[in-house]
């Protein structure tokens, strides 16, 4: 194993944990089950599960589902960390938090021109 894939999976364990911990505290002191954030959050509870398990890191779209619910800054959290798991299909994405307070996204992943297709109008209707 290269020296760099071992620190993208130190990253990435580091990032889990921090994710784990955080979703752990907010259930615990708001007396909560994992299908209440589940249900509060739109989010499946299984992903709840495998975020608390460290198994996966939130998509982005899960990880603002969890910071509007709970107030915790969930994309800065996993800001420079490795995002993958088994809620993405197979590929590298890293999230960079900039110093405007933006976020670049890169992704080396395989798709196909319908996925690319829905990526690109996805991205138009946001800017």
């Amino acid at each position: 194993m290269s020296e760099s894939m071992s620190y993208r999976g130190a990253q990435r364990r580091n990032a889990m944990k921090k994710v784990s911990e955080a979703i752990k505290d907010y259930i615990h002191s708001n007396r909560m089950t994992q299908s209440d954030l589940s249900r509060r959050t739109g989010i499946p509870r299984d992903h709840i599960s495998r975020y608390v398990r460290m198994a996966s890191l939130p998509h982005p779209e899960n990880a603002r589902a969890l910071q509007n619910e709970t107030g915790i800054d969930f994309p800065s959290m996993m800001a420079t960390e490795e995002v993958g798991g088994s809620d993405a299909s197979s590929g590298d994405m890293s999230i960079d938090q900039r110093s405007d307070g933006t976020y670049r996204v890169r992704m080396d992943r395989v798709m196909s021109f319908e996925q690319l297709t829905e990526l690109f109008n996805l991205l138009k209707e946001h800017e």
